[in-house]
C-alpha cells in the first residue's frame, strides 16, 4: 500500500512541476525548454514514481 503512494506522489510532483512552471506536459516540448536542475527533478520525479508503482529496487515489501 505504501509503495503505491510513494509512487503516486513522485508522479503527481512531477506533473505539477512540469505544468506550473511550463504549462506543458508534453515530453516533446519540455525536454528542449527546460535547464538545468529542473529537469532531473522532474526526471528522478517519474522515475520515483515509476518505481514505486512496479516495485522495485528497494521499495518492495
Amino acid at each position: 500500500m505504501i509503495v503505491n503512494r510513494i509512487g503516486d506522489l513522485g508522479i503527481v510532483i512531477a506533473i505539477i512541476i512540469s505544468y506550473t512552471q511550463y504549462r506543458t506536459l508534453e515530453y516533446a516540448v519540455l525536454i528542449p525548454i527546460v535547464e538545468g536542475k529542473e529537469i532531473e527533478v522532474i526526471g528522478l520525479m517519474i522515475l520515483l514514481g515509476a518505481i514505486g508503482k512496479s516495485a522495485q529496487i528497494g521499495l518492495h515489501v
